[in-house]
Order: C-alpha cells, then structure tokens, then sequence
C-alpha cells in the first residue's frame, strides 16, 4: 500500500468515527448496490458544503476521487487536508478564471481514473443549497462520462451510481443521516443516441439520473408551500408512523415524510383552497408552539407519568456525576467548534462542514492531550489506556442524560398545556390539522 493510499484509509477511518459522533443515527442504505470494481461515477445530491463528499466516501468499500468547487481549496490546511482525500478542484464561471483552460488539467485526471477502473464523486446538481429537493443536473458528469468512454476504442462503460443524502437538520449536529444508493445507470446504453445526437443524449441521461435520485431523497417542490410542506412533514410524521404501526427508525421516517411531501404537492395542485388552510393552521400552530417548543413526538403520544419514566428518573440521578465529568472533559472541545463556525463561517451553506471538521480536530487533539498529560502524571499506562477509553464513554453518558432531562422537560410542559387558554389552541389547532392530514393520508 503506498502512503498515499494508507493516509487516506487512515483519514477515512477517522472521518467515520467523527460521523458517528456527530450524528444521532445514521443509516447507509444500499451500499450493495455500489460496483466493487470497474470505472465509476458517484453522483450524490447537494445540500451540505464538502459534509456531502465525506459522508458518501467514508461509507464506501473502495477509493474514490472527489470533484468539488476551486474556493474550498484556498485555505493552506484546508488544501491538505482535502487532497489527502483526494479531491480535486473544479472551476466555475462565478471563479471568474478561465474554465476551459483552469479545468482542462482536472477532465484530463477524470478521464485518467475512469480509463484506469478508477471511482469518482461529482455533484451534478452543479451547486448547493439547504433545501430539500433535487435542483436541475447539470451535464458536467455527463461530459465527463462520454469523454472519458469515447477515449478509447471501442469506448468502455462507465456505470453512474445515484445516491440521496438526507439530513434531518442542515446545520444541528446530533439529528439523523441518511444515505441511499440506487442501482447504478450503464452509460454503454447511451453510446448511440450520443453518436445520433451528443447534446439530446447529454440531457437523456441527466434526466434519467435525475428520476432516480428524486426517489432516494425528500423532493419538496419550490413553490409558494414548500415552508409549509416542510413543517408538516416533520410535525406529522410520528402521527402517519402511529398509524402505520411503524417504528421511528431513520428509514421508515424518510419513507414517512416522503409519503406526507407527495400527499401534500398532490393537494396544492389539486385543492389550492385546502392548501392555503393548511398553511394557515400551520402557521398559527407554529406561533403557538413557540421555543421552548414541544417536539411532534411528545404532540403525537404524550409522555404519561409511569414506570418508565421513573425509571429514566432514577437512571438520570445515578448518572448525573458520570455526565458532569463527562461534560467538564469534552468542554473545550464542545466550544472551540462553536465560536470558530460563529466567528469565520459567512457563508452558512458550510457551517456544517467546518463545525464538522473543526469538532472531528478538536476532540481528537483533546483526547490525546489530556491521555498523554495522564500518562505523564501518573505514570502508567495502563491508567492512560482507561482514562482515553473513559473519555468516549463518559460523552455518550451525558448525552443520554441530556436527552433524558429533554423528555422530562416535555412532560412537564405537556401537563401544563391544559391549564392556559393558549395551551387549549394549541391542542386544538393541532387536533385540526393531524384531523385534515388523516383524512388526506391513507
């Protein structure tokens, strides 16, 4: 193995252990689908900076090549950093550089992987943006595609893997990650409309790969209820699972909100009137259920005061020393991440990704400062090895008993909600709108 391909199994491995600490759950969908060999193009929606690239690639049995945009290159580490993973920079016309000649040396390397079985991941939405839909593809991967095959005679396949990133919150840490991979597109399929017509057969097979990857992603169309859609989806998807007799894992929350996204466009083009109630309920609950806001699960199935829950009670008070540790030793960690993103970060389209990057450094220095400052004072180390083996456990245990102080916290504010002429609204414009939703979700 040469050492650029163990620094960047080193890397992969690091970055994956950062991602399952980062998230609350992640769930990879369809990896078998992925070829294990042969020329390959990854093509993943956009919504989340350089995080998009890490969490499709730290998933994958095999090396990838990585097209992302020129601007994330001009920070000296972040350079580094980036080609040890190896990705490569592309330029765009907002660069304001010449394209043709600045990317020549890119669609040269592109062709020179694929030619050699190689694996790429490009974007073919082309930007990026925090919503949930698919925009249109570019035909950049396309061209890639054909240039590369038509290199050769006879030009060789090239197979197009679709893949959906969702993420239950653009900028949050500890929300969900879902990953799906569709079964890949043969471009040896396209060779003759290609060799017909190269631009009808450029837009055939974006449209074909646009198809599948709407179906691996949540698609809320852009329109004027796409706020709307947005919020019922989450605020209703306990409800349709309830119903469903389903369990809340990350899969069957995608296929949820899926069902309520298609539910909900169905009746803005057919009952606009419907819609805009709706909306308008929407919007009076969301004005009631100000922060600190009941979540849809405590809304769906109000937490009941029983064996449970004194249970979590008594767990939290014996645990409670082990996450205040827990919590002192990971704060400087915790921090640093925060005010880097709330000091640097501009452009919020990368917070995530460098709130990401700077939590996966920060903690990863800290852990060995401190085993290194136990190895050096106690001497041991065999105390090191259980004081860093301590360190990750004692996160988790706060965590938990974070989230165990949250479900208290909303019990109390459920048993208050009968008690105000607000609380009484609330309940009731709830009832209303899961009432519509029912009758419209089958």
């Amino acid at each position: 193995m040469s050492n650029q391909s163990l620094l960047y199994s080193i890397i992969k491995i690091w970055v994956r252990i950062g991602l399952s600490a980062y998230f609350k759950r992640i769930a990879i969908v369809g990896l078998e689908q992925v070829p294990k060999e042969g020329p390959l193009i990854i093509t993943p929606n956009h919504q989340n900076a350089f995080l998009d690239a890490l969490a499709v690639a730290a998933y994958l049995g095999r090396p990838v090549f990585f097209i992302t945009r020129s601007d994330v290159f001009a920070n000296p580490l972040a350079n580094r950093f980036f080609r040890a993973l190896n990705m490569m920079p592309i330029y765009r016309r907002r660069d304001k550089v010449d394209t043709i000649e600045m990317n020549k040396p890119i669609f040269e390397a592109t062709a020179k992987i694929l030619g050699n079985s190689g694996a790429i991941i490009i974007f073919p939405e082309g930007n990026q943006e925090r919503k949930f839909n698919l925009r249109p593809l570019q035909k950049g991967f396309a061209r890639m595609a054909f240039g590369a095959a038509m290199l050769k005679t006879p030009p060789f396949n090239i197979q197009i893997s679709p893949v959906g990133i969702q993420y239950g919150n653009h900028l949050l840490a500890r929300h969900d990650l879902l990953v799906q991979i569709g079964p890949p597109l043969q471009l040896h399929r396209f060779f003759e409309p290609y060799n017909q017509n190269q631009q009808q057969a450029l837009k055939t097979l974006a449209d074909n790969l646009a198809l599948q990857m709407q179906q691996l992603i949540l698609h809320i169309p852009p329109t004027e209820f796409y706020h709307t859609i947005d919020y019922l989806r989450t605020l209703y998807r306990p409800v349709y699972l309830m119903r469903q007799n389903q369990t809340p894992s990350v899969e069957n929350c995608h296929r949820a909100e899926q069902k309520i996204v298609a539910a909900l466009d169905n009746l803005q083009q057919q009952q606009p009137a419907q819609m805009e109630k709706l909306s308008e309920l929407a919007f009076r609950f969301q004005q009631l259920n100000r922060p600190p806001a009941l979540s849809p699960e405590t809304l769906a199935k109000p937490p009941m005061f029983g064996f449970g829950l004194l249970v979590q009670l008594i767990m939290l008070l014996l645990l409670v020393p082990v996450a205040v540790w827990g919590l002192f030793n990971h704060l400087p960690a915790l921090l640093l991440p925060q005010i880097m993103t709330k000091r640097f970060v501009k452009d919020l389209n990368f917070f995530a990704s460098v709130k990401f990057l700077a939590a996966l450094c920060s903690f990863t220095l800290l852990y060995v400062l401190q085993t290194g400052l136990v190895w050096l004072l106690s001497g041991s180390f065999l105390w090191a090895f259980l004081y860093l083996f301590g360190l990750p456990l004692s996160g988790r245990i706060a965590l938990f008993c974070k989230d165990v102080f949250m479900q208290c916290k909303q019990y109390l504010q459920c048993r208050r909600l009968n008690q105000t002429d607000k609380g009484k609204e609330l309940v009731n414009t709830y009832g209303e709108i899961t009432d519509m939703l029912n009758h419209l979700i089958t």
